[in-house]
């Protein structure tokens, strides 16, 4: 999902709720070093101060079949207003 669907160079989040401005990111064992730490850090600082809540899931969530990670994204979007179904 692009931050700025009109910016072809803007940063892209690996899935996301436009609509309830909620980004999830997917770090890999790529994202595991001091330099992609930072620059994830800086692509999350975007997203935020266009007034995104960014969630990170990791391998530790693939492990227990996202079962944690479904209640993170649940809650995220019930906070910003998705409704109860």
């Amino acid at each position: 999902i692009p931050l700025d669907p009109t910016d072809p160079r803007t940063r892209r989040g690996d899935m996301g709720y436009r609509r309830w401005k909620l980004v999830i990111q997917y770090d890999g064992g790529s994202h595991y070093t001091a330099q992609r730490h930072r620059t994830d850090q800086r692509r999350d600082n975007d997203w935020v101060a266009d007034g995104w809540l960014p969630l990170r899931i990791n391998v530790v969530d693939n492990r227990d079949g996202f079962v944690t990670a479904v209640g993170q994204v649940d809650a995220a979007l019930r906070s910003r207003g998705f409704p109860d179904l």
